[in-house]
């Protein structure tokens, strides 16, 4: 069976209530168990029983089926890890937007009266240009 879009969406080991290294025969175990509480003949006047049992259906053969399986399981991974790079990622941007002016400059901007408090404005300067960063501030501090 091929690894649909609405397939990958769903957590599949969540929805039969197994841990991702289940072999085989719990896999049909738990589905069996899940099928027999939300069968759409046992459940005829819940709507949500069909499509609860079509969605166990389909996780059964895709859990059952080792190419399947392994397909699934790579891309579940893969979205794992995604997650977890952009949440680093988040992360960071959150740092740097607290320890910046208001400015999206790089070097200190003498003009809007503050400086980055980390790093040191001083940090992000080559030696040559540290002369003219201090005159300029000693001219507006004394103007």
């Amino acid at each position: 069976m091929a690894v649909t879009k609405e397939l990958l969406q769903m957590d599949l080991y969540a929805l039969l209530g197994i841990e991702e290294k289940a072999a085989d025969k719990e896999v049909k175990k738990a589905y069996r168990q899940k099928a027999l509480s939300c069968h759409p003949d046992k459940n005829p006047d819940n709507p949500r029983a069909a499509e609860l049992f079509h969605q166990l259906s389909q996780a059964l053969e895709v859990l059952t089926d080792a190419a399947a399986r392994a397909a699934y399981d790579k891309v579940r991974k893969a979205k794992k890890q995604a997650a977890e790079r952009t949440q680093k990622l988040d992360e960071k941007r959150k740092k740097v937007k607290l320890g910046r002016c208001h400015h999206s400059a790089r070097w200190p901007v003498v003009s809007c009266g503050h400086f980055h408090s980390s790093p040191s404005p001083e940090a992000s300067l080559p030696a040559t240009h540290l002369k003219a960063f201090w005159l300029r501030l000693w001219a507006k501090r004394c103007s």
